[in-house]
């Protein structure tokens, strides 16, 4: 489902040109350039944040069983919901975050208890080929977070066009019966390796790339 769904957002979507948008390497000489070394800028990210999500997906509530930073969660189908959040790297030490999506599935015959969905959540960046090296938007003023909460806004809400449709499938599979799915119910080692082998020569080639952007 992940593969299909990034398929179709590097298809349809660019990374090009959002704000605050940086790689690793990126982030850590924006904010520690010598013009910002020493210059201390108090941001209340949690508030800020919240009000953002609040305002960008109102047909999002916010779930009380988040971890970890913030996430908010739609019932998209029957037994399915649609997930957004934010978690901001190194908490009360960075001015960094990065967003992600997922989806729950509440049904009684997968969630461990009534309040707490069975979740399949994953970083927005994987979607565009870039893992296990995400991006991160990064800022140092409040004026730098809002500048790229909005861009952050306007990608996120074309992904999630995408996400939702494909993620409320779920529903349906989780009707079928095994005997209904495609494929065989055993292979050999030998097998296995056959169908893994393209897999992880993909993955190997997509991390030796970010290895590369990141130098």
């Amino acid at each position: 489902m992940i593969e299909r769904i990034g398929e179709k957002v590097r298809k349809e979507i660019s990374l090009a040109g959002v704000p605050h948008l940086m790689t690793t390497s990126e982030a850590h000489a924006f904010l520690f350039h010598p013009s910002k070394l020493g210059k201390s800028v108090h941001v209340d990210f949690t508030r800020i944040t919240r009000k953002w999500l609040k305002e960008e997906f109102p047909d999002y509530a916010r779930s009380t069983g988040a971890l970890d930073g913030e996430m908010l969660q739609k019932e998209i189908a029957d037994g399915v919901v649609a997930e957004v959040s934010i978690d901001k790297r190194g908490k009360a030490f960075s001015k960094e975050f990065t967003i992600g999506v997922g989806v729950g599935l509440t049904s009684p015959r997968f969630a461990p208890t009534q309040d707490r969905p069975f979740r399949l959540a994953v970083n927005v960046f994987r979607l565009f080929g870039i893992w296990p090296l995400p991006m991160q938007w990064t800022y140092h003023t409040e004026a730098d977070l809002r500048e790229a909460l909005k861009g952050a806004a306007l990608l996120l809400h074309r992904v999630v066009a995408i996400f939702e449709p494909e993620t409320a499938l779920m529903r349906k599979a989780s009707e079928r019966r095994i005997e209904e799915f495609e494929g065989p119910r055993e292979v050999s080692a030998k097998e296995a390796y056959v169908l893994a082998r393209p897999i992880v020569k993909a993955w190997a080639g997509m991390r030796a790339c970010c290895a590369s952007l990141q130098t």
